[in-house]
């Protein structure tokens, strides 16, 4: 029942033969009538296309570069302008004043800078600042600096370099400073004229052209949303050494020198790909036989394998959510009949298993927890018993009384039945009664120190007798067997979803130790027995979320810390409903 035999696998009813001869046929056809003609046809046109688009996009970008330098070399030639320095000389000493003399040598700079404006119909504005004389002047009108154009010059002098293209708030701007500094002079371009006169997008062309700022994520000219998506976050950089195709367009992009763009040309696949009509067609009535094989393969494969799969599918839900009477009675004459036989045969054994194997575990853990009680019991009983019996003879029976009750309640804990899981305050209650205990008998060299619990924690569920074996273990092997002063502090610290209880003691303990007494968690049958036991515990409770963890204490001796889950996993308590029953 474990493997098929062979001749099952290429009988004449294998479901197996049947989908290698469909799936090797669909494969040939497709191959065949579709990845040799179509393929090849479109490699010829996207390589066509794609020259086509290179050329376009590098005269496009020699175009924008030589009309930059035209404009640049109009604007260096306005520089040597006497006017300029008349009005910077005659301005000295004034301050937001113009008398005529200054109007009349404003209106030669207006004059100046409509020759420049007029010297080319792409140019939308000239503007000249001068910091100086605290004055912007225009082709029509002048005014003192105001704010926006200290942004701009302070946009400028950090980031760009004179000469260059760039765009401010929405505006491509050539700038260049002269005389040192004294004064600023740029050409504000007009992006309608740069768009039909440069990119030459005109009627209704196939390609597409604009330039897009690398800087500012901006684009000028006609551009599509989904191709302007492609450059964003460096994604132009993608399309420079050869025309990229996604999604429909097929673009390439040329950087231009001295400026903050790259230009951009573009076709859709829907334009280009037009002399592959006849191509296409063909294509589409192929892939409409295949679609229509397709569909009838599906069909005639859902009867034959994936029908019975779902029954077997459905079993398997059936046995993970825990029914584990569930019996497959379909009759097939094929391999499916042989997993279901599979199958039945492996929910039965299964649930033996299962039965076997989950008392056995009840049974260990309970007998582990007896064992764990028993281990503190008997040594811990007599010395209490003679602690008591020395104050009652030396008559302090006030203390004598108190002890009784702290004993009462200790052993009270240790007996009660029917809890596995218990509110953490308790367990702490427990564990710090049994470290005042303790304390009777050690005072004179033992010093306790426990952190105060968060109300948040104290009403968590969490398994019994985790706590107090880590301070037997401190007393049976600190302090039992050290004649100085021993310190031990139990603190908390919290997570989102856990608790972490840390015991430390004073002492020494080196790293050799430390790995001896770590390397010893994972086993019950030696010195440690208490907390490997409880490291277990938590491990299995907690689905390897919870445990024990070792290490040195800021205090010099051992430190011990507990991880638990703020809930116990889902099922824990009904094991422990088991274990009660």
């Amino acid at each position: 029942m474990g493997v098929l035999k062979l001749r099952n696998v290429f009988g004449k009813r294998s479901i197996y033969k049947r989908i290698i001869i469909y799936f090797l046929s669909l494969c040939l056809l497709t191959g065949i009538l579709c990845t040799g003609i179509y393929r090849e046809g479109f490699s010829i046109i996207n390589h066509e296309i794609s020259q086509v688009i290179k050329e376009k996009n590098h005269g496009n970008v020699n175009n924008i570069y030589n009309f930059c330098q035209q404009i640049r070399m109009m604007l260096y030639q306005f520089g040597g302008t006497e006017d300029v320095i008349d009005l910077i000389i005659s301005q000295q000493g004034l301050k937001d004043k113009v008398d005529i003399r200054q109007t009349k040598e404003i209106q030669a700079i207006q004059e100046s800078l409509s020759m420049v404006w007029k010297g080319n119909s792409m140019i939308e504005d000239v503007c000249l600042i001068n910091p100086t004389t605290n004055l912007v002047i225009t082709t029509g009108t002048f005014h003192y600096i105001q704010e926006e154009d200290e942004a701009l010059l302070k946009y400028f002098q950090e980031t760009q370099t004179s000469g260059n293209l760039f765009s401010y708030q929405g505006d491509m701007i050539i700038m260049s400073e002269y005389l040192l500094g004294e004064y600023y002079i740029y050409a504000k371009l007009t992006g309608y004229a740069l768009e039909k006169g440069l990119l030459g997008n005109k009627g209704q062309s196939p390609e597409q052209c604009f330039l897009y700022n690398v800087r500012e994520g901006e684009s000028v000219g006609n551009t599509d949303d989904t191709v302007l998506e492609f450059l964003k976050d460096e994604g132009w950089k993608t399309a420079q050494e050869q025309p990229a195709d996604k999604k429909g367009y097929l673009y390439y992009v040329s950087e231009i020198e001295r400026s903050d763009y790259v230009s951009v040309t573009y076709y859709a696949d829907r334009e280009i790909y037009s002399s592959m009509n006849f191509y296409r067609a063909f294509y589409c009535l192929l892939l409409g036989l295949i679609v229509a094989g397709a569909c009838f393969f599906s069909r005639w494969l859902y009867m034959i394998l994936h029908r019975p799969m779902k029954v077997l599918l459905e079993g398997l839900e059936k046995v993970r959510n825990g029914d584990l009477d569930t019996v497959i009675s379909v009759q097939r004459d094929d391999e499916f009949q042989e997993i279901y036989e599979s199958f039945n045969s492996m929910t039965v054994r299964l649930k033996q298993l299962i039965e076997k194997n989950y008392r056995q575990e009840i049974l260990l853990k309970k007998s582990e927890l007896k064992q764990l009680q028993s281990q503190i019991a008997p040594h811990f009983l007599y010395n209490s018993f003679i602690v008591l019996s020395n104050r009652i003879n030396a008559e302090d029976y006030e203390f004598a009384a108190e002890f009784s009750r702290e004993l009462g309640q200790y052993f009270m804990f240790l007996t009660r039945n029917g809890r596995e899981y218990i509110p953490l305050k308790e367990e702490l209650e427990h564990a710090w009664s049994y470290a005042r205990i303790q304390h009777v008998r050690f005072r004179n060299r033992l010093n306790l120190q426990l952190d105060e619990l968060d109300e948040n924690w104290k009403e968590t569920l969490v398994p019994r007798l985790i706590v107090q074996p880590v301070f037997e273990n401190v007393f049976k092997y600190v302090v039992g067997k050290s004649r100085d002063f021993v310190t031990i502090h139990m603190g908390f610290v919290y997570e989102e979803d856990a608790i972490r209880i840390i015991i430390e003691n004073s002492g020494e303990i080196t790293d050799e130790e430390l790995s001896v007494i770590a390397g010893k968690l994972g086993k019950v049958d030696d010195e440690i027995h208490g907390m490997a036991n409880i490291h277990q515990r938590l491990m299995l409770i907690y689905n390897g979320g919870g445990g024990v963890e070792l290490g040195i204490s800021q205090l010099g001796g051992l430190r011990v810390t507990l991880k638990l889950k703020k809930e116990i996993p889902e099922g824990e308590l009904d094991v422990q409903n088991i274990i009660s029953g």
